[in-house]
């Protein structure tokens, strides 16, 4: 009863972000990726809840193909730093809270869900493990090809925005305004 308000908020933004296919039957020569929740009590005492799928069990050259994805060079930081200090401009850091969950699959990949999750978003009447598969239409934590999706999903966004991705980093992007506008890109996932 502790983790559900959390489970629930989990539950909504896999909804949201339609992450899952509709109920399916698992095709044939196919074996479903299972999944779980972690849990986790903040410093703050806030109840914290994942989804996860245990990458484990995925094989390369079925479930995942790449899973290269670049990180910032250091010298574009300090680059960046020196930069906003002599020009007086500022520096805000931004975390995507759902990255994962705006990433679409690369890969056809099935899961069956973790205990608790299926149709029904309050895990007291949502008791069973749910047996049914579904397929994975969006990344999520602990699929090999995560950082890589988001990676080139982030990429699509940035530049239909008119950024200008360094020629010598990949994870540094430009856009000339009426000053300039510079996003660096160093993707790191935390404990939530």
């Amino acid at each position: 009863v502790e983790w559900q308000p959390a489970q629930i908020e989990k539950f909504r933004s896999h909804l949201h972000n339609k992450t899952f296919g509709p109920s399916t039957k698992l095709p044939p020569g196919r074996q479903a990726v299972p999944m779980d929740w972690v849990f986790k009590t903040k410093r703050c005492g806030r109840k914290k809840v994942r989804v996860v799928i245990k990458g484990f069990h995925m094989k390369k050259g079925i479930d995942f193909n790449e899973t290269f994805a670049p990180v910032a060079v250091i010298k574009s930081i300090r680059f960046l730093l020196a930069l906003c200090a002599q020009h007086d401009m500022e520096l805000l850091p931004f975390d995507i809270k759902t990255a994962f969950l705006s990433a679409d699959m690369d890969t056809e990949i099935y899961v069956t869900l973790p205990p608790a999750f299926n149709d029904d978003p309050n895990p007291q009447t949502a008791a069973k493990r749910s047996t049914t598969v579904h397929r994975l239409l969006k990344g999520v934590p602990g699929i090999p090809q995560g950082s890589r999706l988001f990676n080139n999903k982030l990429h699509t966004v940035l530049v239909s925005l008119g950024f200008t991705r360094a020629p010598d980093d990949y994870c540094l992007y430009a856009h000339a305004t009426e000053g300039f506008l510079f996003v660096v890109q160093d993707l790191w996932t935390d404990d939530g």
